[in-house]
């Protein structure tokens, strides 16, 4: 099912759905190369049938730090989402495209992305690199007072494909609101 133009997680059993907009070369090669990988049970394009435009697209990863792997953090779904980011970020680099990092900052006093804490710290296989964009947040919503959408907009790029571990939160939060303003948006669970 579909909202506001994102795809709906509610409900997902292990098996990704992938819902991408589809644009030029050089990008889709090693993406496909992503999808194959993943076990991606469906893949659905846009009708544009586009190839992803690495100058105007962003791989933005949310919240993928060591907390993520904590069982405070609770039973999921997913268990094999680090090992596709990481795959699908080896991808986006080899694109030159813009990667973006998202860390949460909890404003709960010992939760495990309290900062200071090893939990609030990036994962190390997908940790950012020098030249990468981390944008901290507060809310689930990445676009929340962070600055995001105007580091998009001062580099053109309309379109989104967005990754996480907690996509009925933070990865859900922030495609509603990226499809919102108009951005090409696309989460991969």
């Amino acid at each position: 099912a579909r909202a506001g133009g994102v795809p709906s997680t509610a409900g997902a059993d292990h098996a990704p759905t992938v819902v991408l907009r589809l644009g030029r070369p050089p990008a889709s090669k090693v993406l496909a190369q992503w999808l194959a990988a993943s076990g991606a049970r469906q893949v659905q394009v846009d009708p544009s049938g586009r190839w992803i435009d690495p100058e105007h697209t962003a791989l933005i990863i949310i919240d993928m730090q060591q907390g993520m792997r904590a069982p405070a953090a609770g039973k999921r779904n997913n268990p094999q989402a680090e090992e596709n980011i990481a795959k699908l970020l080896d991808a986006w680099r080899a694109a030159r495209a813009a990667v973006v990092h998202v860390r949460h900052v909890s404003r709960t006093p010992g939760s495990p992305f309290w900062p200071g804490q090893p939990g609030a710290e990036f994962q190390p296989e997908l940790r950012p690199r020098e030249g990468e964009h981390v944008v901290e947040k507060k809310v689930p919503d990445a676009f929340i007072h962070t600055g995001l959408e105007a580091w998009l907009r001062d580099r053109a790029i309309d379109a989104l494909v967005i990754v996480g571990v907690s996509t009925n939160n933070s990865v859900e939060a922030t495609a509603r609101t990226a499809g919102s303003r108009q951005a090409a948006c696309n989460a991969i669970p």
